[in-house]
């Protein structure tokens, strides 16, 4: 996948996907503790955290990114 015309790594940090979700880090953090998402070193499995949500049917808020919105569609 790529954002801003760059290829992404599948780990990123909470700001990163805060950025790409529209949502606060702290959000992110609260998110992936309660889909039992892991955080190693200070990163998040993208794809982990991605099919959690999809599964969970988490509501996207209007500021997530486009590129994200076609893969919860």
């Amino acid at each position: 996948m790529t954002y801003g015309g760059r290829e992404l790594s599948n780990h990123l940090t909470p700001a990163e996907i805060s950025n790409m979700l529209g949502v606060s880090d702290r959000d992110v953090i609260r998110l992936c503790n309660q889909e039992s998402v892991p955080i190693y070193n200070g990163r998040i499995d993208k794809n982990l955290l991605i099919a959690s949500l999809r599964e969970s049917d988490y509501p996207l808020p209007e500021t997530t990114e486009p590129v994200l919105r076609r893969l919860f569609a």
